[in-house]
């Protein structure tokens, strides 16, 4: 959800959690980002789509900019995976089953609002695909202690 924060209020926010959190406190933070390291939209008119057709006030920060913001407010960062290959079959999938149930959709909503959101997962699922957009899901703990955090030390345990 960093995506709806606004880079200006990445200091707030990251500090907001980290004030939350216990010593040695976990943060996962999960957002979509742009794959452009300058922070550039896509292009084509896509951003301009989806500010005024889907989610406004949107801004996808390059995983480096989060990173570093995280690690303003003290943050460690233990680890960071990328879900775009997912997110781009999720997408996908929720966009079959739309197309697929199209009769029933125009009974919920309005035709313009069906237009968009055909589009929205059509499009989004090819921007992951493409790579033009990720999403990523950083781990980071609030240890204020010297030494070793307590987490295990491989991925094993995620996925219990």
């Amino acid at each position: 959800m960093v995506e709806h924060v606004g880079q200006k209020n990445f200091p707030a926010y990251f500090g907001a959690v980290r004030n939350m959190l216990r010593d040695g406190g976990l943060f996962l933070n999960h957002g979509i980002t742009s794959s452009d390291a300058e922070g550039r939209t896509v292009g084509s008119g896509v951003s301009e789509f989806m500010e005024k057709f889907v989610f406004p006030h949107t801004e996808l920060p390059h995983l480096h900019t989060i990173i570093r913001e995280m690690a303003a407010q003290n943050f460690e960062v233990y680890d960071v995976e990328s879900l775009r290959p997912h997110y781009a079959r999720t997408l996908a999938h929720w966009s079959r089953r739309l197309e697929g149930t199209l009769s029933a959709a125009q009974m919920m909503v309005r035709d313009r609002t069906l237009r968009v959101w055909r589009t929205y997962l059509a499009g989004s699922s090819l921007a992951f695909s493409q790579g033009w957009l990720n999403v990523y899901q950083v781990i980071a703990t609030g240890q204020e202690a010297n030494g070793l955090t307590e987490l295990p030390l491989t991925r094993a345990w995620m996925y219990r």
